[in-house]
């Protein structure tokens, strides 16, 4: 099991930074994020890392969208879509 948060450079619709998102990633791939936001806050099941990355970068071109996993020696993550 990992534990990650989401970080984002720019967006133009929401805030960036910091905390936007925190989640795990289980043995099997589930991926769980809850979202960092003013109640009410949401909780959404995806069937791998990879895949919610891909909706949330699709969705938000060239936000720069990292996942910083939560312990030593793990590098963050930048799915290509973000890089924009």
């Amino acid at each position: 099991m990992r534990t990650f948060e989401v970080l984002r450079e720019a967006d133009w619709s929401e805030p960036s930074g910091d905390g936007i998102a925190e989640g795990v990633v289980f043995e099997d791939g589930l991926c769980v994020v809850r979202w960092c936001t003013t109640a009410p806050n949401s909780v959404v099941l995806f069937p791998s890392l990879a895949y919610f990355l891909q909706m949330l970068c699709s969705s938000h071109p060239g936000s720069k969208t990292t996942v910083r996993y939560r312990y030593p020696g793990d590098r963050g993550v930048v799915h290509p879509s973000c890089r924009m």
